[in-house]
């Protein structure tokens, strides 16, 4: 949870209001016209006979008042909420007391009422035995069972979703009912709940409604993979399973499957053979759960069999977390041998990666791709978002024959969004980008803001945030990008006056653009019988793109730089920002090269430094640099790097340096927290603290896990600290759940932390704050001469670990700075818990780092 101070509106509610389910209804009709195709699996993944749907649910008879926390929450997590045993009981909070009452469900088993868009709902489920059921719930963000975190299934408000939608009955926890009296509650955010127990298959089963599955090509063989979710509801890690695939014409394939942590879901890969039917349509395929040489489990799905020339899914392994994630490509019409120009189009909310791409004609110059952003909500294009779309980019890059100075960027409403901070953080990938009914920023549409008494501590904080500042970037559409912006004049779900404060801001910058508004349209719209939704595949703008192409580096003599963050993004043509001064803290440059000179000359703004790229000079005479009006110092021409880097004195003033090396911060790694879930991120949880610390760090990592998977379509590795092997998982990131007393992993990977924590206090430096209510996350390097590193989620003790079941990092936009404290003690509805943020230095150092704590420096 990000602290009320950094909001006035909770932005992940209105954005899902938003963003989702109007645009659910804005896109109905261009989905039926395009006849988009979801495959649905045979048959439910469990007995029906057996379902216990629940009919009564408590919950408090007004919505929880906005805070840092709210009441209920405090309570969780200071340990003295109590379960309502009856109705007319209170829970006090700064508004007054409000009362449990208990409601009922209308005859689809659905619970409907005002107080749900921030609301708690508790049920007790009794059971005669242990046993282990799947909670299949609809409409919550997440859910307590007996106190343990769960992931919850808020973007399914409907029983049957049509079958040209994304689907969200995929939300099939495996959770253990004790003997006796069980609680649940449920965190309620979007007015609906819906709640059903239902009995497993089998200890291990499949669930096969949450496909990622690739088209199949009429008549082409096949060597894909496709992943589906495999469920443990046993109490151990589940080794040596495997999926058999069997089908008509295929060959008969066994897949080993990666570990299924206990009492989780987990989505696995595997590999599908042999040749595609000759008709397009459908094509059944039996699949066999194996343990070991057992089959526990069986389904049967289908795959789409496609036409060459049809948009279709591509499946690709994600570096960024191994999991399998796909594409849509709209292959071009054109099948000359020409390099092809490359339009990366990207989503909205609730919008499939393959609906996006039948929304267009195909075009006979060029292939339209359209990445996933992890899910049809997924990260609005940032964070994860932004990763999968710039994997996806490289592999179409790579895939197809594509012209290097024709790829063009362009989207609707979210994926409208997505253009500008895409196009605006990485203005040198695009020839010109294309945005339609795109709202520009959280600040301005979500209803975020910063609130003016925000304490220095928290100012840091929230500097975490500062790349989705795409006004702060916009400068980088100078020059040699072009701006197409499209919108509905009468647009009720993102009001045209986005565009208009965009257009502001382009103006101000002096930089050139074209606006075309539909008058009397909306959000959707498609005024034209010719192929292809107007609102996205809109001919003026292809028009435009087919007048715009990235220049090479050698034809630029002036480039214009922004960047927030250099592990975001650090390079714009031959120009690179790899250090700041301020971290997180907008950083910009302004050079020009001279060539008759061989002079770079310029101005920077909190620049630490500099990258030149040298390889497309035609001269390889010595080269000048005259920066922030200092003279012109003159090196020789670096024949082996062909690069020059820069760095910035004390004094301002600047001085050429050896190649970094990949032990400071730079483009490879800069931070912050979340800078650690980006290279094939794995989870260690603790196991040598008592049972109850353990089970803190274990149910914290599956949470996080689930929500990735959830939100993000992930699939991460979680194991105990005593299956942790360095040599054996290098080159990856490493999560690490626990402390310096409960994960035997850590001495191996932070011994030299300026960080430490115990079970009875956090050190940061010399500073020590003792307490077993104290928890911190931070990232620091792994391997040194790598680019990977180690993320840690810690707490001292029970407190601790509830509050971080309240830090949101896995979501959208929430991010922290390289290391952050909170004391659970200190919570309350207008206190945010932080009691230090910093970021470490170029160095990793905390001396040379910045940081404010929130009683004192």
């Amino acid at each position: 949870m990000i602290p009320i101070n950094f909001f006035k509106k909770n932005i992940i509610l209105l954005l899902s209001l938003l963003l989702g389910m109007t645009l659910f209804n804005c896109q109905t009709e261009e989905k039926k016209e395009k006849g988009v195709d979801h495959i649905q699996p045979e048959g439910a993944p469990f007995s029906t006979e057996d379902q216990q749907l629940i009919e009564k649910v408590r919950i408090l008879n007004k919505r929880l008042p906005s805070g840092s926390y709210d009441a209920l929450e405090t309570q969780l997590i200071k340990g003295n909420f109590t379960y309502p045993e009856s109705d007319g009981e209170k829970l006090k909070t700064t508004e007054g007391a409000l009362t449990w009452e208990t409601i009922e469900a209308d005859s689809a088993g659905w619970f409907q009422h005002e107080t749900f868009r921030n609301n708690y709902a508790y049920v007790a489920v009794r059971s005669d035995r242990d046993k282990v059921v799947l909670l299949e719930g609809m409409g919550h963000r997440m859910v307590f069972v007996n106190g343990e975190p769960r992931m919850g299934n808020r973007y399914q408000l409907q029983d049957n979703s049509p079958t040209w939608s994304p689907q969200y009955n995929y939300s099939l926890m495996p959770i253990k009912l004790n003997e006796g009296e069980n609680h649940l509650l449920f965190r309620c955010t979007r007015g609906r709940l819906k709640i059903r127990l239902n009995p497993m298959r089998s200890s291990i089963m499949l669930n096969v409604n949450d496909p990622t599955f690739p088209d199949l090509i009429k008549g082409k063989q096949v060597n894909d993979q496709a992943a589906v979710i495999v469920v443990n509801g046993t109490a151990q890690p589940r080794e040596n399973l495997s999926i058999q695939v069997e089908g008509e014409n295929l060959q008969p394939t066994n897949t080993s499957l990666p570990v299924v942590a206990p009492m989780t879901i987990r989505k696995v890969p595997f590999n599908i053979k042999g040749q595609a039917p000759k008709e397009t349509g459908n094509k059944k395929v039996s699949l066999s759960l194996n343990s070991g040489e057992r089959i526990v489990d069986t389904s049967t799905v289908r795959f789409s069999i496609k036409n060459p020339g049809q948009p279709q899914r591509k499946t690709f392994i994600s570096d960024i977390d191994g999991s399998l994630q796909y594409y849509a490509v709209n292959p071009a019409s054109s099948e000359s041998d020409e390099p092809k120009a490359l339009f990366l189009s990207v989503h909205g909310a609730s919008v499939e990666a393959i609906n996006q791409a039948q929304a267009y004609h195909h075009k006979s110059w060029g292939h339209i791709v359209a990445p996933t952003n992890r899910r049809p909500y997924g990260y609005d294009w940032e964070n994860w978002g932004r990763m999968d779309a710039i994997e996806v980019l490289n592999i179409a890059k790579e895939k197809y024959n594509i012209d290097p100075e024709k790829v063009y960027l362009t989207g609707h409403s979210m994926g409208g969004h997505g253009t500008w901070y895409l196009g605006v953080t990485y203005p040198d990938k695009w020839a010109a980008i294309g945005p339609s009914a795109g709202w520009n920023s959280f600040w301005t549409y979500g209803g975020s803001r910063l609130m003016e008494e925000a304490n220095p501590t928290e100012k840091l904080y929230y500097r975490s945030m500062s790349p989705s500042n795409t006004f702060g970037l916009v400068e980088n559409l100078k020059n040699n990008t072009g701006v197409y912006i499209i919108h509905g004049k009468d647009d009720k779900v993102v009001p045209v006056d986005q565009a208009y404060q965009m257009m502001d801001t382009l103006d101000k910058h002096g930089i050139n653009y074209r606006f075309h508004e539909e008058p009397g349209a909306g959000h959707w719209w498609d005024n034209s019988d010719a192929p292809g939704a107007a609102c996205v595949d809109w001919p003026p703008l292809f028009d435009y793109f087919a007048r715009h192409r990235i220049p090479e580096n050698g034809e630029i003599q002036q480039v214009t730089f922004a960047t927030a963050n250099p592990g975001v993004s650090a390079y714009k043509h031959w120009l690179g920002i790899e250090a700041q001064i301020d971290h997180l803290e907008l950083s910009k440059a302004d050079i020009e090269f001279v060539p008759g000179k061989n002079v770079f000359q310029g101005n920077t703004k909190n620049v630490a430094r500099l990258g030149l790229k040298l390889d497309h000079l035609s001269s390889k005479d010595s080269i000048g640099f005259a920066i922030d009006g200092q003279s012109v110092q003159k090196v020789p021409y670096p024949e082996q790097e062909q690069q020059l880097w820069l760095s910035r004195n004390e004094d301002g003033s600047w001085q050429t340096m050896n190649k970094p090396s990949k032990k400071l911060k730079g483009p490879h790694r800069y931070g912050t927290f979340k800078g650690a879930f980006k290279n094939n991120f794995m989870f260690v949880y603790a196991t040598q603290g008592t049972p109850e610390e353990n089970q803190h760090a274990y149910d914290k990592a599956r949470y996080d896990a689930e929500t990735f998977w959830y939100q993000g379509n992930g699939a991460i590795d979680i194991i105990p600290d005593t299956a942790f092997k360095a040599s054996e998982y290098a080159g990856r990131d490493v999560i690490i759940y626990g402390n310096a007393e409960t994960n035997a992993v850590w001495d191996e990977l932070l011994s030299d932390s300026p960080i430490q924590v115990n079970g009875k206090s956090i050190t940061v430096g010399e500073r020590n704050l003792n307490g077993k209510s104290l928890a911190c996350v931070f990232i620091r390097p792994r391997e040194a001469n790598g680019s990977t590193s180690v993320g840690i989620v810690s707490a001292t003790g029970a407190k601790g670990w509830r509050l971080l079941n309240s830090r949101k990092y896995m979501y959208p936009f929430y991010n922290a700075p390289d290391f952050a404290v909170y004391d659970a003690s200190e919570i309350g509805t207008e206190n945010t818990g932080i009691q230090a943020a910093g970021y470490f230095g170029i160095d990793w150092s905390l001396e040379r780092g910045q940081v404010k704590w929130t009683n004192g420096d």
